[in-house]
């Protein structure tokens, strides 16, 4: 959506007009993401998620609390003052600073690239249903490779091997066995990466 990769064949549009044909502003503008393993730039927890983006410190805290990310940094030595150097992180933690600086942005297109998988089941819940308040009036694109993630989403798009195999909703494409063993096996990869 924001050109991050060019498709090979096709084109992507945003309210009919071809992505290719935005300048790299109006896709900043109008797309925020979350990603598995978000770049943490700046000096500070507050500049990880701001991310050069202009906020009060009132709108920070708003968008680290949907996320469930404000308890843990007002833990952390100087709050959101804490420097990046200073803080080491879980994989959960990093993505949920990730979720706070998407959170912040007010865009109209939300991507979340697997934003929620290092995320314990409860806390993956809890933002996702934060999140749902956040995308009311924004379009959501989730990539998951949890049928929990899938399930909450209004249609799946069920890709394999980069092509879409089916357009439907959770519910129905679980009844395919081949779609459920896709998600036994990504869960199983996750539980052995946590693990080990």
């Amino acid at each position: 959506m924001g050109r991050l990769h060019d498709p090979d064949r096709g084109s992507v549009r945003i309210d009919g007009t071809p992505v290719a044909t935005w300048s790299r502003q109006a896709l900043t503008d109008r797309v925020a993401y979350a990603f598995e393993s978000p770049a943490l730039l700046g000096d500070t927890v507050r500049d990880a998620i701001t991310l050069g983006y202009r906020a009060d410190d009132a709108e920070i805290e708003v968008a680290a609390r949907r996320v469930e990310a404000d308890a843990f940094i007002r833990r952390l030595p100087n709050g959101y003052g804490t420097s990046l150097d200073e803080t080491p992180m879980s994989g959960g933690e990093r993505q949920r600073l990730g979720l706070a600086r998407a959170a912040l942005r007010d865009c109209p297109i939300l991507v979340l690239d697997d934003a929620l998988s290092s995320l314990d089941v409860a806390t993956a819940a809890r933002v996702f249903a934060a999140l749902g308040s956040l995308s009311e009036d924004r379009t959501a694109i989730i990539v998951a490779h949890r049928a929990s993630t899938a399930a909450c989403a209004d249609v799946v798009a069920w890709l394999v091997d980069g092509r879409v195999r089916k357009v439907a909703m959770h519910a129905d494409l679980w009844a395919d066995p081949a779609y459920r063993a896709a998600f036994a096996v990504t869960e199983r990869d996750h539980a052995a990466a946590e693990d080990g």
